[in-house]
């Protein structure tokens, strides 16, 4: 408790510092119906209430590119709660869109008052930015981001751990990754890189900051600077060997010296990244997972196909979590196949996890 007072204490004391607001954010977007090209588009704003409460009470709307011909719609706030015994709120905009053809699209919102007291960029100059991109062509939600993200807090020469793992009401894969914030120019909805933007642990250039690909797990070991570190975790969602969406989360870290035993710094690494943004469905040469038919009578079967050989566990799981069924191939192989009996499942969605080479997770409709 005392340390979690000396934070909140240092917190507004760099605050009242700065002229803050945008502390970071995301975008979910999800089909509103099952048929149609409408969609519900939420977004996610997290502010500093410290110093920016009056600028947080009056952000009540947003406006969202959709990425169809230049067109914007305004989002209103739906919630205002706050978090971090009321340092930071987490703010929730809604509106919904209708696309007039199948395609990719990458929906942004930019916003002027993001925080001038980054530590890792000049974020004067450097309007607030954030980006989701996904496909019309087959129906699906983006994940949901671990709201928690906006409590972190991390103590210099102490090794940090947070949880970025997303929730997929699907069951897709999720791919986590590194990146850099992003910023815009004023009248566009297209992303800019910022000048000069360094990793949070390439400010002082000293030890590890690193994400676990699979789990969302970041680490950072460690950081040595007191300040407030922005930075992005992007999230890709894979279906059957395609990369489907795209969200991005960016955050900022307060960094404070709240005392305990020095940890042994690592020598400095950059963050793995992966190629690039997303500009379309891709397909890359990577493992799959096959549930076939989609729509279920009386079997359904399940082919994997892995880049290496592996034993391979499957899954069937319903919509509580409960596994209702499972096999173990113990064959050391990248090919698994398994057909479970769905005669007597209930009316419903259900899912297929299989824990191979990697972990997947497919699904099917009983009917």
């Amino acid at each position: 408790m005392k340390k979690l007072s000396i934070f909140f204490l240092f917190w507004g004391i760099v605050s009242t510092s700065y002229a803050t607001h945008v502390k970071g954010g995301t975008i979910r977007v999800a089909r509103a119906t099952s048929t149609g090209l409408t969609y519900s588009m939420t977004v996610y704003l997290l502010i500093d209430e410290r110093s920016g409460s009056a600028a947080a009470e009056g952000q009540s709307s947003v406006s969202i590119c959709t990425g169809e011909n230049g067109q914007t719609i305004t989002a209103f706030r739906q919630a205002r709660r706050l978090l971090s015994q009321g340092a930071v709120s987490l703010n929730t905009y809604q509106a919904q869109y209708t696309y007039a053809t199948p395609n990719t699209f990458t929906v942004s919102v930019a916003l002027e008052n993001r925080g001038d007291n980054i530590s890792n960029f000049n974020a004067i100059n450097s309007p607030f930015y954030i980006q989701t991109t996904f496909s019309t062509n087959l129906v699906n939600s983006t994940p949901t981001f671990n709201e928690a993200i906006g409590t972190y807090f991390a103590a210099t020469r102490q090794i940090f751990t947070g949880n970025f793992q997303a929730i997929d009401t699907e069951g897709d894969s999720l791919v986590y990754r590194i990146d850099k914030s992003k910023t815009t120019r004023s009248g566009t909805c297209s992303s800019q890189p910022i000048d000069a933007y360094l990793y949070p642990n390439e400010v002082t250039r000293e030890g590890t900051f690193s994400i676990q690909s699979r789990t969302g797990m970041l680490t950072w070991n460690a950081p040595t600077q007191i300040g407030q570190y922005t930075f992005v975790v992007r999230i890709e969602e894979w279906r059957n060997g395609l990369r489907i969406s795209e969200s991005q989360f960016e955050t900022t870290l307060p960094v404070g010296d709240f005392g305990g035993t020095p940890v042994s710094i690592p020598p400095f690494e950059f963050p793995e990244t992966s190629n690039g943004p997303i500009t379309g469905i891709d397909r890359v040469p990577t493992s799959q997972l096959l549930v076939i038919p989609s729509i279920a009578h009386q079997r359904i079967n399940v082919v994997w196909r892995g880049l290496v050989s592996s034993t391979a566990v499957f899954q069937l799981i319903d919509m509580t979590g409960s596994v209702l069924s499972e096999y173990r191939s113990f064959a050391y192989s990248p090919i698994h196949e398994h057909s479970f009996d769905t005669t007597q499942l209930s009316a419903g969605t259900y899912l297929v996890r299989i824990n191979a080479d990697r972990v997947a997770t497919g699904k099917f409709i009983k009917q």
